[in-house]
């Protein structure tokens, strides 16, 4: 019975542990983010800048966004988090949602991006 309990007891307590270790993408991703790499399922990492040349997606409180390329090109949007940890955006000139994107904190000034098919961005805060 103390086996049990004590059993009870540990993993009641992991759980309320890792719900205060549960990245907020709502806080963390405010701010500017520069894109470093994008890496294609069953590939190498490459360089975004070989890509698609600069990138930034800045992040603001208001849940609106806007993506540059460095330059006078941008685009704005409004962008939500669902299911904790899964990242949606949609530019101005949409009328729905893209699909979700799932978000991971590699570090605090890290942030990687999955597509559902399997793709990643990573990205590196801008300070």
């Amino acid at each position: 019975m103390k086996r049990t309990t004590f059993a009870y007891v540990f993993i009641a307590a992991v759980l309320s542990l890792m719900s205060f270790t549960q990245t907020d993408f709502t806080k963390t991703l405010i701010g500017k983010w520069e894109l470093q790499t994008i890496q294609s399922p069953g590939k190498q990492p490459m360089s975004s800048k070989a890509i698609l040349g600069d990138m930034f997606l800045e992040f603001k409180s208001d849940f609106t966004y806007i993506e540059s390329d460095g330059g006078s090109e941008t685009k704005t949007g409004t962008w939500k988090i669902t299911d904790d940890s899964y990242l949606q955006m949609k530019r101005d000139n949409q009328t729905a949602f893209n699909e979700k994107e799932k978000l991971k904190e590699i570090s605090p000034d890290k942030i990687e991006l999955t597509t559902s098919s399997k793709s990643k961005f990573v990205f590196t805060r801008i300070k």
